[in-house]
């Protein structure tokens, strides 16, 4: 019996599944309000853009939150409210946006 069916069957919670959970909850958490105070934007065309898809337009936030990562881990310093973890869980949340839209389109 492997060590993770036995802490299961036990009803233990490693660390890192408890940190999943945990995460996985703030991500809805942040996506429902988000969602509901931009009006479910992230599943259509960009106002200023309007012919770049909703897939399209997710990409290119994802892409600003990488560089976004990138500049956080180099630097160090966050010259804005938004913490190294703040922009992991937002590249997370567009991803699952994302997700939605590519399953909407086909």
């Amino acid at each position: 019996m492997s060590y993770n069916r036995k802490t299961k069957q036990l009803g233990i919670q490693t660390r890192t599944e408890t940190e999943i959970k945990r995460i996985c909850k703030t991500l809805e958490d942040t996506l429902l309000r988000k969602n509901a105070d931009y009006g479910n934007s992230s599943q259509r065309s960009p106002i200023l853009t309007p012919r770049l898809s909703a897939q399209d337009a997710l990409k290119v936030r994802l892409s600003d939150k990488i560089a976004r990562f990138i500049q956080l881990e180099q630097s160090g310093v966050a010259r804005v409210n938004e913490s190294l973890d703040d922009t992991l869980l937002d590249m997370a949340g567009y991803c699952v946006l994302l997700l939605i839209a590519r399953k909407e389109k086909s």
